[in-house]
C-alpha cells in the first residue's frame, strides 16, 4: 500500500522495518502531494503518522554529504527529540544525519554535529514539563 503513494525505495524499506502496513488516513491524502512538492497543510491525531508524510519528501530530496538542507521545527524539546528519532529510523537506508538542536543542553556537542548535519530538528520553545508548569 505504501508503494502507490510514491515513497522512495529507501523509505519503503525503513517502513517496512518499522512492520508499518498500512497508510494512514493522512498519509493516504498527503503524502502524494507532498511528493509533488506541493505545500500542505493538514492535522491528524498524536500518532497518526504525521513525520512520514513530511519526511517522505524530505529524506528523497536529501544527500548525504551536502550540508544542512531540511530544518523541521517543533513546539517542544521533547517533540523536537521525537521527530528525530523517527526520521532518522526512515531515513536508516539512505545514512542521512539528523540532527536535533535544541535548549538545556551543552550548545557544543549540536555545534560540531550541525557540520555533519543534512536534516535539523530544533524548537524555540520550553520543554514540554516547563510549559505544563507555567
Amino acid at each position: 500500500m505504501f508503494k502507490k503513494l510514491g515513497i522512495s525505495e529507501a523509505v519503503l524499506k525503513a517502513i517496512e522495518d518499522e512492520k508499518f502496513e498500512i497508510p494512514s488516513e493522512i498519509q493516504r491524502k498527503a503524502i502524494p502531494l507532498v511528493l509533488q512538492g506541493k505545500d500542505v497543510i493538514a492535522g491528524s491525531a498524536t500518532g497518526s503518522g504525521k513525520t512520514l508524510v513530511f519526511g517522505a519528501g524530505i529524506i528523497r530530496d536529501c544527500e548525504k554529504g551536502k550540508g544542512i538542507q531540511a530544518l523541521i521545527l517543533t513546539p517542544t524539546r521533547e517533540l523536537a527529540e521525537q521527530v528525530s528519532m523517527m526520521v532518522n529510523k526512515l531515513s536508516r537506508h539512505k545514512s542521512l544525519n539528523i540532527i536535533p538542536v535544541y535548549g538545556g543542553v551543552s550548545i557544543g556537542p549540536q555545534i560540531d554535529a550541525l557540520g555533519r548535519a543534512e536534516v535539523v530538528v530544533g524548537t524555540s520553545g520550553p520543554s514540554a514539563e516547563r510549559h505544563l508548569a507555567d
